[in-house]
């Protein structure tokens, strides 16, 4: 018999005598496997389940009565029994299975095994233990399932069952099996299972151990030298530590109600090696850098797009297959810009059954969606939903890093569409919040790339570029290649009128991203300001063609098709085309009353003026332009006080000076 943890000891006699019972009856059901397991449901499965719990339970073995912990202990022999009764799963019994049928054992192994227990006849050493036997099936039905509200206390000889918490810990100890002893690399190298599968198992062949000392969970990885500094690297790590995470975040609130007090953080400690661990097949390889570090990769992309933030951290190490599909093609389609395709992927996804962090990722995904669409109140519903989510206690406890991402992400975001409605003091308010979301997310780890990139977004947000500047400094010191960094910074160099600096910042994401519509897009603005219109319009044309719903791009085009005159209507076009892309941005209406100027079109200009004006009441060059129309209008008073306006704003704005110097001489104040 293995040896019990002190944590865990029972006195009874009787209850003694029965546990060593369960455990030869255990032995005997698995000395013939049925199926042919590339994951070890064994005793010895069990006997780590227990030495796991034990830990766990050190310093808290007085919480348990007796009848909790031999509850817990045969349960922890009993819960995989399913697997050897094909019957019980609705089978005949027979020689061989078909890859259905194992898959139909493997699914209702924790029904079945609650069968098992349950039914008089099998011979499982509960036969004097008779009164637990009940407590006992309910944790083994539930130790796959864990569904709180369906689960209540019991009682035994006067003594509370606390069944909650007993499913929690057995959920939380078989997850804590984790390393290579529980994958049979031998028969997993030949079974002809999903790749998502694969990807689960295979990267716990590279845990050498999980350790769990004062209520800390530490997992020590151990992978092939070869892969060091590989991103495939962190996929195969996150995927481990997703999965412990997602049933620790589970009973985590039952475990503190309890007394049971664990370290919040799941702490990872790499080595590498370059004997005696298997490398990670091709096809699966492939698999990882489609679904896993591509996805990460297009996202932080899409971050960028119509100015929104798209915040994913965490989906592809899902194990619900259902639920990263699903995702993921959400995620492809918007980066293909097809909204009305996933506007009807985000109807399908949001009935699926999701965890706290996968279901902040899908609805600040339907949120960046409903935003590009220009839907702004169905944006906002589904960002209001990532902040209920992100600011639960909860979550922040055990994701505190991420929960503060993705409410940063989101505050930001809100910050848009206010600003997109015109409400300016409210977009002033979710934009500041977002910087103390992101600053708090820098205090809990300070070498975090995308909470120093969010903060640049929120700083630049609230106008402060030089602050913004130094927080993408920062950003691209922590990963020089992280492409958004180097086009946050181009764009905070471009609104400090450092357009050289903004140029080489550009050209820096475009040698790391050639495809980076955006990137192309704001280096056409800056080779505008540096007045080289030809090649500004070459660069909006080429970011055009990589993403035709890139507003930046196109008012980009519009501003250089100005700048070399003649061709006004088609620079109205493409401004026009900005803004029905984005209405939010100042900088479009300006681009849109210069080339209605230049037509002759004073009143319309005069209008676009106002709308950028509303979007920015202290941008000096919409005042200064409103005030050569309105002297275009004739109308000499209101064009002096927008001139006026305009140079408070901005002392050195020359255009605003030649115009209330032309407006004073046609006043006749000759003297000023």
């Amino acid at each position: 018999m293995v040896r019990i943890p002190d944590s865990l000891i029972i006195e009874k006699p009787d209850l003694v005598v029965c546990l060593g019972s369960v455990e030869l009856a255990v032995s005997t059901i698995w000395k013939r496997p049925i199926l042919q397991n590339y994951t070890d449901h064994s005793i010895e499965h069990s006997e780590r389940i227990i030495q796991t719990l034990g830990k766990l339970l050190e310093k808290y073995g007085s919480q348990l009565n007796e009848y909790e912990r031999f509850i817990l202990l045969a349960s922890a022999y009993l819960h995989d029994i399913g697997m050897q009764s094909p019957v019980h799963a609705g089978l005949e019994k027979k020689d061989r299975y078909s890859e259905e049928e194992e898959s139909q054992i493997r699914d209702m192994h924790n029904e079945s095994s609650a069968k098992m227990i349950s039914d008089a006849q099998m011979n499982l050493g509960l036969e004097n233990c008779s009164r637990v036997v009940s407590a006992i099936s309910q944790v083994c039905l539930y130790h796959r399932h864990f569904a709180l509200n369906e689960l209540k206390d019991d009682s035994i000889a006067g003594e509370k069952i606390r069944i909650p918490l007993l499913v929690g810990l057995l959920r939380l100890g078989d997850e804590l099996d984790a390393d290579y002893r529980r994958v049979f690399m031998n028969i997993l190298k030949t079974k002809d299972i999903s790749l998502a599968s694969k990807y689960h198992w295979w990267a716990h062949h590279y845990v050498r151990s999980v350790d769990i000392e004062d209520g800390k969970i530490t997992l020590h990885f151990e992978f092939p030298l070869k892969y060091k500094n590989n991103n495939i690297i962190e996929a195969l790590r996150e995927k481990v530590k997703s999965s412990v995470n997602g049933q620790f975040l589970e009973v985590y609130d039952l475990f503190y109600s309890c007394g049971l007090h664990l370290y919040r953080e799941i702490i990872c400690i790499e080595d590498y090696s370059d004997t005696g661990l298997e490398d990670v097949p091709e096809d699966l390889e492939q698999y990882i850098v489609e679904n896993v570090t591509g996805l990460k990769e297009t996202t932080e992309k899409l971050s960028m797009k119509a100015g929104a933030n798209f915040w994913l951290n965490g989906v592809p190490y899902s194990d619900d297959i259902k639920v990263v599909e699903c995702l993921n093609k959400l995620v492809i389609l918007i980066t293909k810009g097809k909204i009305l395709e996933a506007i009807k992927a985000i109807e399908h996804c949001k009935g699926l059954t999701m965890g706290p962090k996968e279901r902040i990722i899908f609805y600040n995904s339907a949120g960046f969606a409903y935003f590009i669409s220009g839907d702004n109140l169905k944006s906002k519903f589904y960002f209001d939903e990532v902040l209920a989510i992100a600011q639960r206690n909860d979550l922040r406890a055990i994701l505190k890093v991420e929960s503060k991402i993705a409410e940063s992400c989101a505050l930001g975001n809100i910050g848009l569409i206010c600003k997109r409605k015109g409400d300016l003091d409210q977009a002033l308010k979710y934009h500041q919040d977002s910087l103390e979301a992101s600053e708090k997310a820098i205090e809990f780890d300070p070498k975090n790339v995308l909470a120093w990139v969010y903060k640049g977004t929120a700083l630049g947000m609230l106008g402060r570029y030089e602050e913004a500047l130094k927080a993408f400094d920062r950003a691209i010191e922590l990963d020089p290649n992280y492409t958004t960094a180097w086009i946050n910074k181009g764009t905070a160099l471009g609104k400090l009128c450092r357009y050289e600096e903004s140029l080489k910042a550009l050209d820096r994401a475009i040698e790391l991203d050639p495809e980076d519509a955006l990137a192309r897009a704001n280096k056409a603005g800056a080779l505008g300001e540096l007045n080289r219109p030809k090649e500004a319009l070459e660069e909006s044309e080429k970011a055009i063609k990589l993403d035709p719903r890139n507003a930046t791009a196109w008012a980009s085009k519009g501003a250089a098709l100005h700048e070399l005159g003649i061709r006004y209507e088609e620079s109205l076009e493409a401004s026009e085309m900005a803004i029905e892309l984005d209405s939010g941005v100042a900088q479009f209406w300006i681009n849109k009353c210069a080339a209605l100027s230049e037509l002759i079109r004073y009143e319309e200009s005069l209008e676009a003026l106002e709308r950028a004006i509303v979007l920015e009441p202290k941008n000096a060059s919409a005042w200064a332009n409103k005030g050569i129309i309105l002297r275009m209008l004739g109308r000499l008073p209101e064009s002096l006080e927008a001139s006026d306006e305009a140079i408070m704003l901005e002392p050195k704005n020359a255009s605003a000076w030649i115009n209330k110097g032309i407006i004073l001489k046609m006043l006749g104040f000759f003297s000023d």
